[in-house]
């Protein structure tokens, strides 16, 4: 039997892995209504964490203050690390 377009709790709750049935993965396959509504609620919940799924330029990392502090300051424990320009 065809189930009915998904409605936003039903959306949420697939999205957090609380429902398994199959019959909603068939027709989310086969409804784009439904499945660009689980896109947009997927993007709008994971949106913020999408830049942690992409690796940071070692330029980036480097360029940080707090890292450049972090340098500064393990220089000052370390002599030898200083004078070898490590």
């Amino acid at each position: 039997m065809p189930i009915t377009c998904l409605d936003a709790d039903t959306l949420d709750a697939y999205l957090q892995g609380q429902l398994e049935d199959p019959s909603l993965d068939a027709h989310l396959e086969e409804c784009p209504a439904c499945q660009s509504a689980l896109d947009q609620r997927d993007a709008a919940v994971n949106g913020a964490f999408e830049r942690l799924r992409e690796p940071a330029s070692a330029t980036e990392i480097w360029e940080q203050p707090t890292f450049l502090q972090l340098v500064a300051h393990a220089k000052e424990i370390n002599p030898a690390a200083r004078s070898s320009g490590e």
